[in-house]
């Protein structure tokens, strides 16, 4: 192998393990911003919830709906909510539906005591849950809160995903872009330099060795 193959050789094999290193850590920033995109959304997503759950719970104490049974008067609420297509399901302890917004003939509705976000709000401030309805056939991010004598569990269509996270974070992921450019064009030239200065030394040394000596 000739010394100018060798040294692009060298410098290749140096530019690669570089750009690895380099490419790896663009990686992990991406996911980590992902993730850390996807739980504060969440988190905003789950305080607002609970705010209109609130808000339910005061209108059904208000109106006394617990003791008429007429839950059908929450349809007159939705004008309140900042969600104009949020499900709203009322639960009693046993499980049985008492109202969904969604159905109209709630009373058919199966047994909700089994549902994971219900069973994670008896234990807990409140319970999560993402999943098909079996009722409507949509995407549900579902809500539940217990409030003493019944669940309010809400649901909004889930859209948490990967094309919203890329929308919102054009300038991060933009800036993401030029940084590896950037980067690309610095190793490429650091490598390249690199490269020089060792063939010159295996040149001083070849010549060190054979006895030329440095002219």
């Amino acid at each position: 192998m000739s010394p100018m193959t060798e040294s692009r050789s060298f410098r290749r094999k140096l530019f690669l393990y570089y750009f690895s290193i380099f490419l790896l850590f663009t990686v992990l920033m991406l996911v980590f911003q992902y993730h850390r995109e996807k739980a504060i959304r969440i988190s905003a997503l789950d305080a607002r919830l609970d705010d209109m759950s609130e808000l339910v719970n005061n209108y059904i104490r208000v109106n006394s709906l617990s003791e008429t049974g007429n839950y059908r008067l929450i349809d007159s609420i939705f004008n309140l909510m900042p969600v104009p297509d949020l499900r709203i399901t009322v639960i009693a302890i046993n499980g049985s539906v008492l109202y969904d917004s969604s159905v109209k003939d709630w009373s058919a509705m199966e047994n909700h005591l089994n549902r994971p976000e219900v069973g994670k709000s008896l234990f807990s401030p409140y319970g999560t849950a993402i999943r098909k309805s079996g009722s409507t056939g949509k995407d549900y991010y579902y809500f539940s809160r217990y409030f003493s004598t019944y669940y309010i569990r809400l649901a909004e269509e889930y859209n948490i995903n990967i094309k919203g996270f890329l929308k919102r974070e054009h300038v991060f992921l933009l800036f993401m872009a030029v940084v590896f450019a950037g980067i690309w064009g610095l190793l490429a030239a650091v490598t390249r330099q690199m490269g020089k200065s060792i063939t010159m030394l295996r040149d001083f040394a070849a010549r060190m060795r054979r006895g030329e000596g440095n002219d």
